[in-house]
């Protein structure tokens, strides 16, 4: 069963991840989070609406995307997936973005990715 999509409007593949164990789409996160670089595409929202819930298998792979370089992808992150995390997820992510809000890059300031961080570390307190 394919959960991963093969087009951004690929409903297909969102179906079938509805009817996914959490295993199976743990198994494919790297792939699945690589869909939310642009929020407005079909079948970005449904997916954050599916791992929303994953809990602490979704740090490591956040966390990456909070370390890289695509500002973008970081506040669609930030924005549509860690603010309806769990307060679990927030807290293991908390030092990361208190890194993005402390001494955000120029990107960082451009896209808005501090402040969607700081709205997040708001509700971690």
């Amino acid at each position: 069963m394919r959960i991963v999509p093969d087009h951004k409007s690929d409903m297909v593949a969102i179906e079938n991840l509805d009817r996914a164990t959490d295993e199976e789409i743990i198994n494919e996160i790297y792939e699945l989070l690589s869909w939310l670089q642009d929020i407005n595409w079909p079948v970005a929202v449904p997916i954050c609406e599916k791992i929303k819930d994953l809990g602490v298998p979704l740090v490591e792979p956040i966390e990456q995307i909070l370390n890289g370089h695509d500002n973008v992808w970081k506040y669609w992150v930030i924005t549509n997936l860690i603010s309806k995390a769990s307060i679990e997820v927030k807290k293991k992510l908390k030092v990361k973005l208190n890194s993005i809000v402390s001494k955000p890059t120029n990107g960082e300031i451009e896209e808005e990715v501090n402040v969607a961080a700081t709205e997040v570390l708001r509700q971690c307190q």
